[in-house]
């Protein structure tokens, strides 16, 4: 039977049919005159009121059995403070489909627990009070797709009978943003298959601006409610519960940053954390704690943080091995949401950098090659033992096809680069071409002029009108005559905000180094073309012209450099000076080509591995994500690639931000440890409420707004959601007696006969 408030109402008029058969079929008298009846009527007189009083009585009992009836069969089950109307009237068989917010900001703190369990136990008091009948689903706004935590329609008696409620209240928020457009469909999906009966549909959230205000997401929530409404039809109600509270102080660890494009093992590595307030008001006295693997750094101390002020701390960490790495940073201030309290960086350590130096000048690998001091200041032992390995090439010896084993590229005192022809007979440069796509997809490249070079080759191939990688155009005058009586130094107050010749802003530093030979150059503005940036003269000579000595411009990905000197001692005395090796270090490793980071994502995004030559013998792969031990260790298959060497892994369940360490086994009984990070979504620290207005404007369709549940009183809550108990046996009882009592009045008003017969 289904109880709908039309049907309450029917039996609300059936339960006062005693009163209206007494009406209708009330004893008629006829008037007869004669004695005996006289004498009869006057006792009838004396008895009318206590017979009208014990026929009112007898109507009262029958009325309140016809309502104990009615409440039998609506199998009532009390408590809670909903009344005896609301438990009769709310028992129409539903299907409740519940959209729950499980995203990162609903672990924010109030009072003694989270806006999520606050959430939770409300759904749990609304089961509780549903019919048996019932049917209910619980979909994740972050992962509609998931089963968890209810993701079919099932009935309240069975989830009763499986303790549901109390593992309910037992999940966590996910690290994850909500994605409502996708779990309405999933809703509206769920509903469709319950056409017979009603519809209800409950979205929990904390209402952030970040999920409804902002577009295009506003926009896609704002279609997926018409949708919803669409498909359900004019049966279905709509109630959205709003959790949020604000947010007075919310420090937010953004991300961890590598500042160096490499990490190399022995080398010192620098890194920065970002540290955004997203709250209302300033925090002072917060502070960083940096782990690298189980190597705790000093504390980081912050300073006053203004609200939406980021204030960005660097460090600086020496990373002993080449391999995996992975970096730890967690903020304490005592905000009102920790889940963005942490931070993760998954890196690769690399055991060298790999260069390679054109020379020009005909004497490679001697100490008269334009490239001798160079070379040794970038690695001093010629090994590879500090860091960086170079090799040294003659440019007749170089063929564009090294490059892919190289980080970085110099070129020193080469003439021009070898020309050929196309098929249509056009000049072309094959080794210039493989620079180009070198520094495109992320090299570097350094340019070094000398007493060989083709300006004429400068300025048309490698100048390009402008759109090449030499970021100057060459003078076309002669090129100089050393004479070292006469000299040139850096202008210190012509070097910008790029960090590579800092020290140099400083003039009893500029003061040392003499130039003696330069090319001049002219800085043109031109049409840049695609992924092309806009040279920048890094520093400035204090000869009469001003001339730049060293130029920078990005070149898609990468980047490339020229300096107009040597470095040699005919041109400069320079390389004899301490400050020209940590300045050409610090050179190659700004140019270093930069790899793409497949270890760090956002929270959600699968991770894949493919094995290096390395780890090519791996024979199993197991891995931990930041849950564990909550969460159990994860045993991953190895696929095969097509070469039947490189093996790979993928691992999609990425709902928790953190570390991810994969252990991969290797045939000789080693396990080598890989690491993957995966941050929040940052909109998920941003904690500004949407009000009703504006939450009303977004959904488009009518509903029912139930604001502030995360701070209603503690007791209300408590009551509205206790455990329920069932009235029927009272009711029952009730019922029983009532009954017994009306025969009993009944006969002994003379209403019934003893024998059960009428009384006539």
């Amino acid at each position: 039977m289904i109880w709908t408030p039309a049907l309450l109402a029917g039996g609300a008029l059936l339960a006062l049919g005693p009163i209206i058969i007494h009406i209708l079929f009330r004893r008629r008298y006829r008037t007869v005159d004669f004695a005996a009846m006289r004498f009869l009527l006057d006792s009838m007189k004396r008895a009318k009121q206590r017979l009208r009083l014990e026929e009112l009585i007898i109507i009262a009992l029958r009325v309140v059995a016809c309502l104990l009836i009615g409440l039998l069969l609506a199998n009532l089950r009390g408590g809670g403070g909903s009344g005896v109307l609301a438990g009769v009237g709310g028992h129409a068989v539903t299907a409740h489909v519940f959209v729950l917010d499980d995203s990162l900001s609903m672990s924010q703190r109030h009072g003694a627990t989270t806006l999520y369990q606050k959430a939770l136990t409300h759904i749990a008091g609304q089961l509780d009070k549903m019919n048996d009948n019932d049917q209910v689903a619980i979909i994740s706004a972050c992962a509609p797709e998931s089963a968890r935590p209810l993701g079919q329609l099932t009935l309240v008696r069975d989830l009763r009978a499986n303790d549901f409620s109390r593992r309910l209240v037992a999940l966590k928020p996910t690290d994850q943003k909500a994605r409502f457009t996708d779990a309405l469909a999933a809703a509206a999906k769920l509903a469709g298959t319950q056409r017979d009966a009603l519809q209800h549909f409950h979205i929990v959230s904390d209402c952030r601006q970040t999920d409804w205000l902002q577009e295009p997401a506003a926009a896609n929530v704002r279609k997926a409610f018409a949708d919803l409404a669409t498909q359900s039809g004019s049966r279905a109600q709509l109630t959205l519960y709003d959790f949020g509270v604000a947010a007075r102080t919310n420090l937010t660890l953004e991300r961890i940053e590598m500042l160096d494009k490499l990490a190399l093992a022995d080398a010192g590595t620098n890194f920065a954390v970002h540290v955004k307030n997203n709250g209302a008001e300033n925090v002072d006295g917060a502070t960083v704690t940096v782990q690298v693997g189980d190597i705790t750094l000093p504390v980081i101390g912050l300073p006053s943080i203004a609200p939406g002020e980021t204030v960005k701390r660097t460090f600086r960490y020496v990373l002993p091995n080449a391999g995996y790495a992975a970096i730890k940073a967690s903020l304490t201030g005592g905000d009102a949401l920790p889940g963005d309290d942490h931070a993760a960086l998954a890196l690769e350590v690399f055991d060298t950098l790999r260069i390679l130096i054109i020379d020009g000048s005909g004497a490679v690998n001697t100490p008269a090659a334009s490239s001798f001091y160079l070379s040794h200041a970038l690695d001093p032992s010629q090994t590879g033992a500090f860091g960086q390995r170079v090799d040294v090439l003659d440019v007749n010896s170089f063929s564009g096809s090294e490059l892919n084993q190289y980080d970085a590229l110099v070129l020193v005192n080469v003439r021009e680069l070898a020309i050929a022809r196309d098929e249509a007979g056009k000049a072309i440069y094959p080794q210039l071409a493989a620079i180009e796509k070198f520094v495109r997809a992320g090299g570097g490249l350094a340019i070094f002029v000398g007493d060989k070079i083709n300006t004429e080759f400068y300025n048309t191939a490698l100048y390009a009108d402008g759109n090449g990688l030499l970021p100057l155009k060459l003078s076309t005058d002669p090129l100089p005559l050393v004479d070292k009586k006469t000299f040139a130094r850096l202008r210190p107050d012509s070097i910008g905000e790029d960090p590579l010749l800092r020290l140099f802003r400083e003039g009893k530093f500029a003061q040392v180094v003499r130039i003696y030979g330069f090319v001049k150059s002219t800085l043109e503005t031109k049409p840049l073309g695609e992924g092309l940036g806009t040279p920048q003269v890094l520093a400035r000579l204090d000869d009469k012209d001003n001339s730049p000595l060293v130029a920078r411009r990005s070149y898609g990905k990468g980047a490339a450099m020229v300096w107009l000197t040597a470095p040699t001692l005919n041109w400069t005395d320079w390389p004899k000076d301490l400050s020209f090796l940590p300045i050409m270090n610090e050179m190659v490793l700004g140019l270093a080509r930069s790899r793409d980071d497949v270890f760090n994502a956002r929270v959600g995004d699968p991770l894949s591995f493919t094995t290096p030559a390395a780890l090519s013998d791996a024979a199993a792969a197991t891995l931990k994500t930041p849950a564990y031990p909550l969460e159990d260790v994860q045993t991953l298959p190895l696929k095969v690639a097509a070469d039947g060497r490189a093996k790979s892994v993928e691992f999609a369940g990425t709902a928790s931000a953190g570390l991810y360490d994969l252990a991969i086994n290797l045939a000789d009984r080693t396990t080598r440890h890989v690491y993957f990070g995966r941050s929040i979504d940052a909109a998920e620290a941003q904690l500004a409420r949407a009000d009703d207005k504006q939450i009303a404007a977004t959904v488009g369709v009518e509903h029912t707004f139930v604001p502030n549940l995360a701070t209603q009183n503690a007791n209300v809550a408590a009551a509205d959601t206790a455990p329920r108990r069932s009235y029927f046996w009272w009711v029952l009882g009730a019922l029983l007696a009532v009954l017994g009592l009306e025969v009993f009045l009944a006969q002994r008003f003379a209403h019934y006969a003893a024998d059960g017969g009428d009384v006539r």
